[in-house]
């Protein structure tokens, strides 16, 4: 959850747009029809996601719940932990989920000592625990087909990248990449695919990054008037893309297009802190 008060610690230095004329987009309301690809089809029913999920909340430990109070909560095991500041200080910003595959009970948060941890849903245990960057992190994400990778920014304006060694006898989060072009702090990060990351910032600018060519930016998205506050990726087409900002739109990108930007929603009237694409669909939806 991104709030405003994370935005008097950034600098005022905007990003420059470029002088290019921009089309004009038609104003549409949330009930119009948007002109999606034709082969755009529902292969996950509501039913079908619900059902994935109680299994997977049904699969937890009945402890589980008890070892986290235990663990955050009961004051004297608290206060014998190295870390008791840290713990009794941090709050967690942004809570991300691996993708559906062998690592689907897996999860990773960041907080506000710029530490990332990765925990285990099933097994009720930290696995990994990382200090990043002596800022408050604000997002994180998982790479969604082999969940190997790991992204994570916020106030000191650079993306951090992992690949994750579930082997037990090496360390678990090793750094390969740290990103850094955005000229204010990083509100948001989403995986296209194993290959590109897309990331927002209050410097009203999206950025794709090339992760497999020494983490290069290969293409700046600059429609939005003002800071982006949420980025995601579409499951069934890793082109597609949908933004939020406090310009209050909610656009809708094609990568592989000239134009990027193919749709703009500008019916809302507050700054758009979220949207998503629903899953296995290419519906949005947003608040």
């Amino acid at each position: 959850q991104i709030t405003s008060n994370y935005y008097k610690y950034t600098s005022a230095k905007m990003a420059t747009r470029e002088d290019d004329k921009e089309v004009p987009f038609k104003k549409i309301n949330s009930n119009d029809s948007c002109e999606l690809p034709k082969e755009a089809r529902c292969t996950l029913t509501m039913q079908e996601f619900a059902k994935e999920q109680n299994e997977l909340c049904s699969s937890v430990p009945e402890d589980f719940a008890m070892r986290l109070k235990k663990e955050f909560l009961n004051e004297k095991e608290v206060k014998k932990a190295p870390d008791y500041e840290k713990l009794i200080s941090s709050s967690i910003n942004c809570v991300c989920w691996a993708g559906p595959n062998e690592f689907s009970s897996q999860f990773a948060y960041v907080d506000d000592s710029g530490s990332v941890t990765v925990r285990d849903l099933k097994k009720g245990m930290q696995i990994y625990e990382k200090g990043v960057s002596n800022s408050i992190l604000i997002t994180c994400a998982f790479e969604q087909t082999h969940s190997q990778l790991l992204a994570c920014g916020g106030l000191d304006t650079r993306i951090f990248v992992f690949t994750l060694n579930r082997k037990e006898d090496e360390d678990g989060l090793n750094k390969v990449h740290e990103l850094s072009k955005h000229v204010g702090l990083v509100t948001a990060c989403s995986f296209l695919d194993e290959n590109f990351l897309i990331s927002a910032s209050n410097d009203s600018t999206l950025i794709l990054w090339d992760i497999n060519k020494d983490g290069i930016s290969v293409r700046q998205l600059l429609d939005h008037e003002a800071e982006a506050l949420c980025v995601d990726t579409c499951s069934e087409n890793s082109n597609l893309l949908v933004s939020g900002s406090g310009d209050k739109t909610v656009r809708y990108w094609d990568v592989r297009m000239k134009k990027a930007c193919v749709k703009a929603f500008e019916d809302n009237k507050y700054p758009v802190t979220s949207a998503k694409f629903m899953p296995g669909r290419y519906l949005l939806q947003n608040v």
